[in-house]
């Protein structure tokens, strides 16, 4: 039996998508409200627990991205610019 924690993975691919300049609000959970301030966040969240494989866990991971919309309308310059940053999340972190 393998012990996959789900706080874990999201808070290890949370970190990596930080590190990466995504956005620096980065959270497990979608906020009910948010700052003015804030123009962006990622939202990463393990959706359906984790499958034990026996020698590996499997589980999917959902990245939600959101922009604050501009003059009313949604922003897909700034949703664009941060999933091609994505495209170099790695496949692998530490033990994930």
């Amino acid at each position: 039996m393998n012990d996959f924690d789900i706080t874990d993975i999201e808070n290890a691919v949370s970190d990596v998508i930080r590190t990466m300049g995504v956005s620096s609000h980065v959270w497990n959970n979608r906020p009910k409200a948010t700052d003015d301030t804030i123009d962006d966040f990622v939202v990463v969240k393990v959706s359906g627990g984790i499958t034990d494989k026996a020698a590996l866990g499997q589980c999917r991971l959902a990245v939600h991205l959101f922009a604050r919309d501009v003059s009313e309308m949604k922003n897909s310059k700034r949703l664009s610019v941060m999933q091609k940053a994505l495209e170099g999340l790695p496949l692998w972190i530490d033990k994930y």
